[in-house]
C-alpha cells in the first residue's frame, strides 16, 4: 500500500467564495477570511464595474493588514448569448406564451425581451428550439419578422430572470 505524503499540501488547498450582494462589504469579506476563505471569485457576468471595483478595493485593504494575500479570481463572461434585464428581475413564462426577442435594449416583459446577440435573427430558423437559463426553459422559434425580431413560443415553462444565458 502506498503512503501519501500530505506535508505541504494543506497550504496549497484553496477555499473559494463567490462574492455577491450578500457578502460584498469589508466586514463580510473579513468574516469569510476568518472562516477560512483565501480566494474570492468575482463573477463578471453579474454586477457592475463599480460594484466589482469596490470589492477589489476591500480585498486590497484586507491584504494590506495581513502577512498573506487573499487571491481574486475573475470569472469573465465570455461570448455567451444573454437576454437583458426583465421587469421585477423575473417574468413567469407559461406554456404557449409567445415572446419577441429584439436587439433594442428594452426592459424585458411578456411581449419583448432584449437579446444581446445582434445576429440572433440570422442564426435561428423557424421550427428550431432555443434553450434559456441553462436549458430550464425551452422555446420554439415560430417567426422571424421583417424588422429582425424573433418570435418564440414557450414549450417548457419557467421563471426567467435577468441576464440569463441563451443556447441555440
Amino acid at each position: 500500500m502506498a503512503v501519501l505524503n500530505t506535508d505541504g499540501l494543506l497550504h496549497k488547498t484553496k477555499v473559494i467564495a463567490t462574492v455577491g450582494p450578500a457578502c460584498n462589504t469589508y466586514e463580510k469579506l473579513l468574516s469569510l477570511i476568518e472562516a477560512g476563505v483565501n480566494v474570492f471569485r468575482l463573477n463578471f457576468s453579474h454586477g457592475t464595474h463599480t460594484e466589482h471595483a469596490e470589492v477589489i478595493e476591500h480585498i486590497r485593504k484586507i491584504n494590506d493588514s495581513f502577512p498573506f494575500n487573499i487571491a481574486i479570481l475573475a470569472d469573465l463572461q465570455g461570448p455567451k448569448l444573454r437576454i437583458g434585464e426583465v421587469e421585477n428581475n423575473a417574468i413567469v413564462l407559461k406554456e404557449g406564451d409567445e415572446i419577441y426577442f429584439t436587439n433594442e435594449k428594452v426592459m424585458g416583459t411578456l411581449d419583448n425581451i432584449y437579446m444581446s446577440y445582434p445576429d440572433f435573427h440570422k442564426d435561428v430558423r423557424v421550427g428550431e428550439t432555443i434553450l434559456l437559463d441553462d436549458g430550464k426553459i425551452e422555446m420554439l422559434i415560430v417567426e422571424i419578422t421583417a424588422d429582425n425580431r424573433v418570435k418564440a413560443r414557450v414549450k417548457t415553462p419557467g421563471i426567467l430572470s435577468s441576464k440569463k444565458g441563451v443556447n441555440l
